[in-house]
């Protein structure tokens, strides 16, 4: 339930950018170094504060999270993939405690996790 909540306010927050961001069902892709590294660097930020889990595994490529522990929560893995040559894309994938239906959430999640990722590498666009 805390999770629901977070996400109502951080959509609420972040309404305006929002509106001036790229798709945010869009997987993020980064286009230069600079913006690669801006861009993992807040893809490790924001996997802790959608999942609300600590960092277990990192490297350049891959970042996961620790399982979900208990109802309402959920844990996740940032992948980095090649696109073409210079081209990386960045991808969220969430996963629910157990059973819970987290439909949702996951997707209020990762619609999140693509606008703030999205944002960090805008200023290093070409």
């Amino acid at each position: 339930m805390k999770i629901k909540a977070f996400f109502i306010v951080a959509f609420t927050l972040s309404a305006g950018a929002l509106a001036q961001s790229p798709d945010p069902l869009k997987e993020p892709e980064c286009r230069n170094q600079q913006q690669c590294e801006a861009m993992w660097v807040e893809a490790g930020n924001t996997i802790n504060m959608v999942t609300q889990m600590r960092t277990r595994f990192a490297t350049d490529m891959r970042i996961e999270t620790f399982g979900p522990t208990g109802y309402g929560s959920m844990g996740g893995v940032v992948t980095k993939t090649p696109v073409s040559p210079g081209v990386y894309r960045i991808s969220l994938r969430l996963e629910c405690y157990r059973s819970t239906n987290c439909d949702d959430v996951r997707r209020s999640g990762t619609n999140f996790f693509n606008l703030m990722v999205t944002g960090a590498g805008i200023r290093f666009e070409n």
